[in-house]
């Protein structure tokens, strides 16, 4: 499930192009023009994290950050063009866990907003990527709800794919994390039953296997 997005922000050439671009990294993008009709649609939707001006026609966002704190532990990343150390610092204090500086980069805004909503996950000891759950502390994965049954090297190979989800991992590198000799075919063995248990997603393959290269979770 894609995460939901609030920005409130009154240039309306600058926050098209934001939700343009968050749009495209699979965000729903809610947007208000003023503080009055950000802090009405909390009301209303379930936001995970809130992009904020300072500077709005109405009221200023260091009263949005309040207001948001009185009522719940949204993330909140105030991006303004104020560059005083005390804006930042009074903005920091009244509850926002972020502060950019106008003009921004799109990518550092993503970056920043995947790591606040990986800090949330981390602190509900969970991380969920949509279809797969990870709980941490009693150590399975779940898939759409239903534990996935490894064994133990089994888990142990998925838990490094999903540590370093989305990046290709050689053969080698697996036979070395279970200790298998480096030509061995264990790790693909492995593999293939492990697909059995998570590639059951219809138009969804989670593991991907590239020839000569190694493999990846894709999520």
């Amino acid at each position: 499930m894609s995460k939901t997005l609030l920005l409130i922000e009154d240039d309306l050439e600058f926050a098209e192009a934001i939700i343009f671009f968050l749009e495209s990294h699979n965000f729903k993008v809610l947007y208000a023009e003023t503080s009055t009709d950000g802090l009405s649609l909390m009301k209303v939707n379930k936001v995970d994290l809130v992009i904020l001006d300072l500077n709005l026609p109405d009221f200023s966002g260091f009263e949005v950050c309040k207001e948001i704190r009185k009522q719940n532990d949204t993330r909140i990343i105030v991006v303004s063009a104020n560059i005083g150390v005390d804006s930042r610092i009074k903005a920091l204090n009244l509850g926002s866990d972020d502060y950019m500086v106008k003009p921004i980069h799109p990518d550092e805004l993503l970056a920043r907003i995947n790591a606040r909503l990986n800090l949330i996950n981390k602190n509900n000891n969970t991380t969920n990527t949509s279809i797969l759950t990870y709980d941490k502390e009693k150590n399975i994965f779940l898939l759409q709800g239903q534990k996935i049954s490894f064994t133990p090297v089994e888990l142990k190979i998925f838990s490094y794919l999903h540590e370093n989800k989305n990046r290709n991992i050689k053969k080698e590198e697996l036979n070395q994390l279970i200790d298998a000799p480096y030509d061995s075919r264990s790790v693909e063995k492995h593999i293939r039953k492990i697909k059995l248990k998570v590639n059951i997603i219809e138009g969804k393959e989670l593991i991907k296997s590239e020839y000569g290269l190694g493999y990846s979770l894709v999520i």
